[in-house]
């Protein structure tokens, strides 16, 4: 028989297909693929000399490489003539070959079964693809690899008969043989082609359908019951019914045994559409395909599962004035690692419920990495995405109506259900027929001037049902043993117990309450804009010094203090201060405010004087001066080369050029120059001093001019008081006062230069 459980040295010795060779290369491929996180695949080896070690199933292995340590030293082969010919049955040749066909390959598969240890399902698929030759093409298994598979030696008359085969068709042909007999296997094309029938194309194939949608709208609806139904809606002779082919030649409606045999056949054929439309929910668990791997975990606190539902039971809610019971509702959080759980019972489905059970739970197990919730709007709600982004939990909300998603806590509130809630004195049932069975009850009881506290027979309150719940959850539940692949026959308390990795957990539950603390305000996201009279919240002004209008800030607020508001930035990450109501706190709001001026005013201080300090020192050219500077950096060293020109001129640019050349100095003749000199040589002897006229004055020569004429001052020396008049005018004008701070600048670069 083939062992089921290998160790890594064994799997390499084997040297299989698709698989490293040696030890050390088996390790590490175990490693990367992660087999040590399998729990029901890997296990510590017990019984061997010297200690255990890990060995692992065969499971874990890939397909062709199962494929190839199955066929190690399995020689199978299929049988010439695997049962005798029968005469006396009622199968064509074909149809018997075709039964004895597959007779021999469900014995083959038998035997394959026997030697390999294999369940029958397993051994069936592997016999199958052994049979085909190996892995599919679409797996995309070398062609190396698939050389190293040997297939089954089978007979040309069993291969011709039977060319392609699945476990599906091995089962579905053993389950033949063993309820209907041998005969039932024979198939003879000729006289059975698929949906040749009167049924399968009476009206176009619409007869078919209206056959199908009888089933689907009432399952338990006969045979005949459904044969009757056709006659009345297709039949024109109902004593001779008669329905139209696909041609529009009337053929008869088949007996009712044949009508039987056809509708049995159709419901094995569409078995799967008929359950997704008779019971969706079985159709998602035992048809749909589904994602392996999204509900396991490698570590502890890895990934919790959330989800709520109404108790099962009525109880009394905490200050009922009246003696009506109420179905409390139940929030459960379930560690996928070790499957433990922890139960909320609160009185309403809300955000700040999630908040408690979360609270709740990190106290006891620690900050999970991963919450996974539905799309409830208690789970969708501004205070439970902040307080899981505050504290670094990664929520993964499920697809809508898609219960498989979070499956691992939909099955242990059932749990719940059935084995807590349903001995509670107020049980109310678990279903909608259960349900009305005591609403029966009920309205017969109503007769009697009974109230629904007698009828259910509440009398527990909502505390009372919280306390049982937590005894069930951390002493029955989590101290039972639990079967599956993940589990094996351990506890959850087992199981988390002998977990050895790290365990996050938050030292002051002070400073996860205040995360927990409501955030202010309808919206819940806690964000609020400062304004001029403070952090407005449900109509009352919070006041703090430190912040300014304008200011966004994140508002945490203690439902037993509505006095005060705890301010952070935005993100929740730095805390700025407490903002206080004078109003709610029974303060003087004149002195409050007073105090928030003060503190605004000494924090405008601090930051503004040093600015008007340093804007006194800036000149009025420093900027542009900067800016020229830096312009010229840019430009750097580089001169482009010039282009080449073309002269160009246009009658205007003619005319204009003749004005601005100077004309050229006519000749003059002696007698002129003559003239010329004599009065000139007049000029000179006749002129005054002081009579020259002067070039104009610039800025420049004024601000020299007035230096010059303070150093004489400094040095003692007397001026002339025209002089001493003009500096006096001089210094106050605002010429003087720019060239000066331009001079200081000059000489404040020099000396740092």
């Amino acid at each position: 028989m083939t062992a089921q459980w290998l160790s890594l040295a064994e799997i390499a010795d084997l040297k299989l297909a698709g698989l490293p060779k040696t030890r050390r290369g088996m390790a590490a491929y175990a490693e990367r693929e992660g087999w040590d996180g399998y729990g029901a695949l890997a296990r510590i080896r017990a019984g061997r000399e010297g200690g255990g070690g890990w060995e692992y199933h065969i499971d874990l292995l890939p397909i062709w490489s199962r494929l190839d340590y199955l066929s190690r030293d399995i020689e199978i082969e299929v049988t010439e003539q695997a049962v005798p010919f029968e005469d006396d049955d009622d199968l064509t040749p074909q149809g018997r070959t075709a039964r004895d066909a597959r007779l021999a390959l469900v014995a083959a598969a038998d035997k394959f079964a026997r030697q390999t240890g294999l369940k029958v399902g397993s051994a069936d698929h592997y016999f199958a693809l052994r049979y085909m030759g190996g892995p599919e093409e679409k797996a995309g298994v070398p062609d190396a690899v698939r050389a190293q598979v040997r297939s089954i030696t089978v007979p040309n008359w069993v291969r011709f008969n039977v060319r392609t085969l699945s476990a599906r068709n091995i089962a579905r042909w053993r389950s033949k043989a063993r309820n209907l007999g041998t005969e039932a296997l024979g198939f003879d094309p000729a006289l059975s082609r698929k949906g040749t029938g009167i049924l399968d194309r009476a009206h176009g194939g619409e007869v078919k359908h209206y056959i199908l949608a009888l089933v689907v709208k009432n399952p338990a609806f006969t045979a005949e019951s459904i044969r009757n139904t056709v006659i009345e809606r297709y039949c024109a002779d109902k004593d001779n019914p008669e329905l139209a082919d696909a041609n529009g030649e009337l053929k008869t409606l088949p007996n009712l045994r044949a009508f039987q045999r056809t509708l049995s056949i159709w419901k094995e054929e569409h078995s799967n559409e008929l359950m997704r439309l008779t019971d969706p929910d079985g159709y998602l668990s035992k048809v749909e395909f589904v994602a392996t791997g999204t509900t396991t975990a490698q570590r502890l606190n890895e990934r919790w599962q959330i989800d709520a539902s109404p108790l099962d039971a009525k109880v009394f809610p905490e200050g009922a004035v009246t003696m009506d019971g109420k179905r409390p509702t139940i929030y459960s959080c379930i560690d996928i690692f070790c499957r433990r759980m922890i139960i909320l019972v609160t009185s309403t489905p809300r955000a700040s419920a999630v908040g408690l059970l979360l609270r709740k739970t990190i106290i006891a197990w620690g900050v999970p990495e991963e919450v996974k919730t539905d799309n409830g709007s208690d789970f969708k709600a501004h205070y439970v995405q902040r307080l899981l982004r505050d504290l670094k939990i990664e929520m993964i909300p499920t697809k809508a109506y898609d219960p498989r998603a979070k499956g691992v806590v939909e099955r242990s509130i059932r749990t719940f259900q059935h084995n807590f809630a349903a001995r509670l004195p107020g049980f109310v049932g678990h279903n909608p027929g259960q349900r009305t069975v005591l609403e029966n009850r009920k309205a017969f009881s109503e007769r009697l001037g009974l109230d629904d506290a007698h009828l259910f027979g509440v009398e527990l309150t909502f505390a009372q049902a919280a306390e049982m719940a937590d005894h069930w959850a951390g002493v029955e539940y989590e101290h039972r043993p639990h079967s599956g692949k993940t589990m094996r026959g351990r506890t959850p308390f087992e199981v988390a117990a002998s977990y050895q990795g790290e365990i996050r957990r938050i030292e002051n539950i002070a400073a996860l309450d205040m995360l927990l603390a409501p955030v202010a305000g309808s919206k819940g996201d806690g964000i609020r804009t400062v304004g001029h009279e403070g952090i407005a919240v449900n109509k009352a002004h919070y006041h703090l010094g430190t912040l300014m209008v304008g200011d966004k800030v994140l508002c945490r607020q203690d439902p037993m203090d509505l006095g005060r508001l705890r301010v952070f930035k935005p993100d929740g990450e730095t805390y700025l201060g407490e903002a206080i109501c004078p109003q709610l706190l029974g303060l003087d709001p004149v002195e409050t405010i007073a105090r928030v001026r003060a503190t605004q005013k000494a924090m405008h201080d601090k930051v503004v004087a040093p600015i008007r300090k340093m804007a006194r020192k800036i000149g009025p050219l420093e900027v542009a001066n900067a800016q020229r500077a830096a312009a010229d950096r840019r430009k750097g060293n580089l001169v482009a080369f010039p282009n080449p020109t073309a002269k160009y001129e246009t009658a205007a640019l003619r005319a204009a050029l003749d004005a601005v050349t100077p004309e050229k100095p006519r000749e003059v003749d002696a007698r002129t120059k003559a003239e010329q000199a004599r009065l000139i040589s007049k000029a000179k002897t006749t002129a005054k001093p002081g009579n020259v006229a002067a070039l104009p004055e610039t800025p420049e020569h004024r601000y020299r001019r007035a230096m010059a004429l303070h150093a004489r001052m400094d040095a003692g020396q007397p001026i002339p008081a025209a002089e001493a008049k003009w500096l006096e005018r001089y210094t106050k004008s605002s010429e003087f006062r720019g060239l000066s701070r331009m001079a200081a600048q000059q000489r404040g670069r020099a000396e740092e230069a």
